[in-house]
């Protein structure tokens, strides 16, 4: 079975965006039927099989590779919205599904932290061989993972797009974060069993949740409620925001990737990762190696206060970009003016203007 394409209905989804020309339709079609996937991933049919599901897009047409890393309990699409307009400036996008998440595999027996997360990414890079020195863009849990697979390996990194990264001084701040702004997160950390019943009976491809969240006669109540609590804030110094039907689409995609994990994986990202690593001393060693970071998050935010971001940013010199009223949501509601911010911050990069300007001359 080609693991790298596992993603039902992905090529329908991106030909409405039209951004179906720069995507690698070999990683879009496959033999395996869905319920041959859902076998692997609920049997957990191979557990030292870490070779995780991704999309491609784009080409190495710059000599450039951006790996983006998406958030808890999500999929890799989430960034496609954000990500897929670089693909049109000829460079290549690669979206994996991370390890527990997604088409990925789900083994029951790992921890689940950092570490264990980024293992699973180097053995996929092995696969994949993107350019390197490579990009990378990560979505809240996925900063966490950016920064601490950069400090790791510093060489072989370009720079860093943070979007909603949650960076707390500790576990205390992020327990009681995550508890006040998150009713799931809430149920996991106040009582896990109860959580752990019903994500084991509610969570999987073919899970009642999952069928909840995409039948039809389900979708103009749930797309209300998503706009409701993710669309932009109304502050002071932001007009109210009208939310197009395209954010509307993206956040109901959102919602069924939501049900993709397994209990171990939901559980111990939550507990190793989000709550248990803390990247001020990856951040001291990005600083040293004067690795570029661009910040990008919403003011607005309950579940990754921006004020860890604006001390990260302080820290370090780097940039940050502020969505006045923007939630934990950027990717889904601000997708467009990411995608801006992120074009030319890859462009500002001195190997990149030469590596663009090679490209134009051949």
């Amino acid at each position: 079975m080609d693991k790298s394409a596992t993603y039902e209905n992905l090529w329908q989804y991106l030909s409405a965006r039209g951004g179906q020309d720069e995507v690698s339709k070999r990683r879009l079609t496959t033999e395996a039927s869905e319920q041959e996937i859902l076998s692997k991933v609920d049997n957990h049919a191979a557990q030292n099989d870490v070779c995780l599901a991704f999309v491609e897009l784009g080409t190495l047409g710059t000599g450039q590779s951006v790996i983006g890393l998406h958030g808890f309990a999500a999929r890799g699409r989430s960034l496609i919205p954000t990500l897929s307009p670089l693909a049109h400036q000829g460079i290549q996008v690669l979206l994996p599904d991370l390890l527990g998440y997604g088409f990925s595999p789900w083994p029951a027996h790992l921890t689940y932290n950092v570490d264990v997360h980024l293992a699973a990414l180097e053995t996929w890079l092995q696969e994949v061989k993107p350019s390197e020195p490579f990009w990378l863009v990560g979505q809240s849990m996925g900063v966490l993972l950016a920064l601490a697979w950069a400090a790791r390996n510093p060489a072989r990194v370009r720079g860093i797009v943070a979007i909603s990264g949650p960076l707390f001084e500790n576990s205390s701040e992020a327990q009681r974060t995550f508890a006040q702004g998150d009713a799931v997160a809430w149920l996991m950390l106040k009582t896990p069993r109860i959580a752990r019943w019903l994500c084991r009976r509610l969570c999987g491809i073919n899970g009642p949740g999952r069928r909840f969240s995409t039948a039809r006669k389900m979708q103009r109540a749930l797309g209300w409620m998503l706009l409701h609590a993710w669309s932009p804030k109304n502050t002071p110094n932001a007009p109210s925001a009208v939310v197009d039907p395209e954010t509307k689409a993206r956040l109901l995609d959102a919602l069924a990737d939501s049900w993709l994990h397994s209990w171990e994986s939901l559980y111990g990202s939550l507990i190793n990762c989000l709550m248990g690593y803390r990247p001020w001393s990856d951040l001291e060693i990005l600083r040293t190696a004067g690795m570029p970071i661009l910040f990008l998050h919403g003011d607005q935010d309950t579940l990754a206060p921006i004020t860890g971001v604006r001390r990260a940013a302080a820290y370090g010199g780097w940039k940050l970009q502020e969505y006045i009223g923007g939630t934990h949501a950027l990717c889904f509601t601000h997708a467009e003016a990411l995608s801006q911010q992120i074009e030319r911050f890859l462009l500002d990069d001195p190997s990149t203007s030469q590596l663009n300007s090679e490209c134009e001359r051949s």
